[in-house]
């Protein structure tokens, strides 16, 4: 099961902030608008429940970051739940990853493993981890700087937050700002065949939802719903 979010926003020299929780089993989005060297590691993050493997660039899926999974036995680390060692998002491709663009200039630039473009256009300023926190700030073709704060939720322990502030770092106003977020579920134990509920809450600048985790992280490239994928929310959507 796929899951991609688009957001499309305005940037006038102030700070967007996205506040984006994820769980094992369901993608949840909230939003809410406010005014080290390249070859870093990524990270292995936890609060006790949930554990997060976090790169530098901020995308999720670490390599060979862990104990073998309970389900695939897979050592990469992406979304696990601690109780019972299932991995959540890394068994198959590790297919997480985000972008961040401005669609009237033409800029834009994105973090993933294995989605389409991998790491482009964008320059790790700086990244900082303690054991279960972890702050990505990369600067993308110098119009962007991208904030990606990964904490435990107050909400639960069963949800880990991700704060994403984008700053508009140029001298112009950037009219037509779209962030993109994509993962592709694989939950164990059923992995590659489990149901996914997409809620798109009440996000009001949220461009549109797909079930296309395959897709290209980039916002400047249309989003693509052939070969039986397709727009909007759905509920126990599955198996698949």
């Amino acid at each position: 099961m796929r899951l991609l979010c688009g957001w499309s926003l305005a940037l006038l020299g102030s700070l967007l902030i996205l506040l984006l929780s994820v769980d094992p089993g369901r993608a949840v989005t909230r939003y809410r608008n406010s005014s080290p060297p390249a070859s870093s590691p990524g990270v292995v993050i936890d609060n006790g429940t949930i554990m997060l493997g976090v790169n530098a660039e901020g995308h999720l899926n670490v390599r060979d970051a862990g104990p073998p999974s309970s389900g695939e036995g897979t050592t990469d680390v992406g979304l696990r739940f601690l109780p019972t060692g299932a991995e959540a998002i890394a068994p198959g491709c590790l297919c997480e990853g985000w972008g961040v663009g401005e669609m009237v200039l033409g800029i834009s630039g994105t973090a993933s493993v294995d989605l389409p473009g991998g790491i482009t256009n964008m320059v790790l300023e700086n990244f900082a981890a303690t054991a279960s926190t972890a702050v990505s700030t990369v600067n993308v073709g110098g119009i962007f700087r991208v904030v990606h704060d990964f904490h435990p939720s107050p909400a639960t322990p069963l949800l880990y937050e991700v704060t994403v502030t984008i700053e508009n770092i140029s001298e112009v106003p950037l009219l037509d700002v779209k962030y993109r977020r994509l993962m592709d579920w694989d939950i164990e134990p059923t992995a590659f065949a489990e149901f996914v509920t997409i809620d798109s809450g009440t996000a009001a600048n949220l461009a549109f939802v797909t079930d296309n985790g395959f897709d290209s992280p980039d916002p400047l490239s249309p989003p693509q719903v052939d070969g039986g994928f397709s727009f909007g929310d759905r509920v126990d959507d599955g198996p698949r």
